[in-house]
């Protein structure tokens, strides 16, 4: 997903966290950690070319963490749980991450191409707390959805954890 490349993968982590696949959790936060990449890598390359002015009110929001910021953690994990379990695809959902995950990534990468590594450091707690908030929402949002690990004599493995994961990718 162009706006949140984070958000499929993340789903996937919570989707595998809830039914116990702990594959299906390792290959999803393979891919969560190459969504990070894609959003952090431009921004330091930016960092880099630029004057960063660590000032500047926008950024230092994204270096700190508010009330704010955990409740729209908590409302994209459960936005993210519902819209998975329903197969609804929806942009909002891409929103809602994007506005959790991509600007303190963002904000990271800016420092640290700046080299201001303290700011950094405290994005990079912000978007921590983002995807822990987001990961515990979903959890949560799938059991009361009533999302169950499977039984063994229901077979756990009736659909390939690659599969799972692409399809949380194209949420």
């Amino acid at each position: 997903m162009v706006i949140a490349p984070i958000i499929g993968p993340l789903l996937a982590v919570t989707f595998g966290l809830t039914i116990v696949r702990m594959r299906l959790v390792g290959t999803a936060l393979w891919t969560s950690a190459q969504g990070f990449a894609t959003a952090l890598v431009p921004a330091v390359l930016l960092g880099l070319l630029i004057d960063v002015d660590l000032e500047a009110e926008l950024l230092a929001l994204r270096t700190q963490v508010t009330w704010w910021d955990l409740g729209v953690g908590l409302a994209a994990g459960i936005a993210g749980a519902v819209s998975f379990a329903q197969d609804a695809r929806t942009a909002m959902v891409g929103v809602m991450v994007a506005v959790a995950l991509v600007p303190p990534v963002a904000a990271m990468g800016l420092c640290l191409g700046e080299g201001a590594w303290s700011e950094a450091l405290r994005a990079l707690g912000l978007a921590g707390i983002n995807v822990g908030t987001i990961l515990a929402a979903g959890v949560v949002t799938f059991l009361v959805l009533g999302v169950r690990p499977a039984s063994e004599d229901e077979g756990c493995e009736a659909e390939s954890d690659e599969a799972t994961v692409a399809q949380a990718e194209a949420a």
